[in-house]
């Protein structure tokens, strides 16, 4: 589901590559806060649900915001 939105946002909707990257990580974060908000409230759900995976998804961005510019400039005659 993120990636269609990440592919929607990023080209159809001509947003830049980094804010798109963190809508689709908070389409993922936002799915699972209201599946844990059932079980065990929202303010844990949200503490629980985003808060552990702040910073390694923060990596992941860099990561593929990192990737994804190099291999556009890498491959820019096949784009």
């Amino acid at each position: 589901v993120s990636l269609f939105f990440f592919f929607f946002l990023s080209q159809k909707a001509k947003m830049p590559l980094i804010v798109s990257l963190i809508a689709s990580s908070l389409i993922i974060w936002s799915f699972g806060v209201l599946h844990l908000q059932h079980l065990v409230g929202l303010k844990m759900a949200l503490v629980v649900g985003i808060v552990p995976f702040i910073i390694g998804d923060a990596f992941k961005l860099v990561a593929a915001y990192s990737l994804i510019t190099l291999a556009k400039k890498r491959f820019k005659s096949f784009l």
